[in-house]
């Protein structure tokens, strides 16, 4: 399985190891740990130099058990032959012994101790240092409301329901329900003939101004 990072660990901090691989592999960091990923019937040994050769970021688990591992000392000098970038992360405050301090004093570490279950600023490490950038959700434009239209059902004319109170053609009522709209009506000061006011400027009947 290709893999970003090789964690280098203690088989008795398994429980803290496992942990840290699924935060990191949660959080889309493809990760090579023993023995999980070891392949039956191959060389222990060789199996670990092959994926620390391939990894990209040697991640060690530090603690008072892998201080003392030959076998992470192994790994760790793997590492540093194949020129790896190594992180460090603590999860014990122990002093380093003299053969881990040569490979290890100048590197910046990563500190867990006293919070070994808190991974947030391990992974957001391992992501900066393999070029891995969150994502921001890319915002979606809400669509474009449609306008709404109904028709004048006494000259067909459209409008919006929402704004409009009488038709701006014939001058008609709009109302929401069933009833067809009643005209407005007025009459004419001269001889009383009905008009409608919204489109007549004479009356029809004796042809004075309204």
């Amino acid at each position: 399985m290709a893999h970003d990072v090789f964690i280098s660990h203690s088989s008795k901090d398994k429980t803290a190891a496992d942990a840290i691989c699924h935060a990191l592999e949660s959080s889309g960091v493809k990760c090579w740990i023993a023995p999980r990923d070891v392949r039956a019937g191959e060389e222990y040994a060789g199996e670990l130099t092959i994926a620390i050769k391939n990894c990209r970021i040697f991640l060690l688990i530090f603690s008072k058990e892998s201080n003392v591992s030959k076998p992470v000392s192994k790994e760790i000098e793997t590492a540093f032959r194949y020129e790896k970038t190594v992180i460090p992360f603590r999860i014990e405050d122990v002093e380093m012994r003299d053969a881990l301090e040569y490979y290890l004093s100048n590197l910046h570490w990563l500190e867990a101790y006293p919070d070994d279950k808190e991974f947030d600023s391990l992974v957001k490490a391992v992501k900066n240092a393999l070029g891995i950038t969150d994502q921001a959700p890319v915002a979606v434009p809400a669509p474009t409301p449609v306008p709404k239209h109904e028709y004048c059902e006494n000259c067909g004319t459209a409008y919006n329901p929402d704004n409009v109170t009488f038709c701006l053609e014939c001058g008609a009522k709009l109302t929401e329900d069933a009833h067809p709209p009643i005209p407005i009506v007025e009459y004419c000061e001269n001889c009383g003939t009905p008009h409608n006011p919204a489109k007549d400027v004479f009356c029809l009947e004796c042809g004075a101004k309204l």
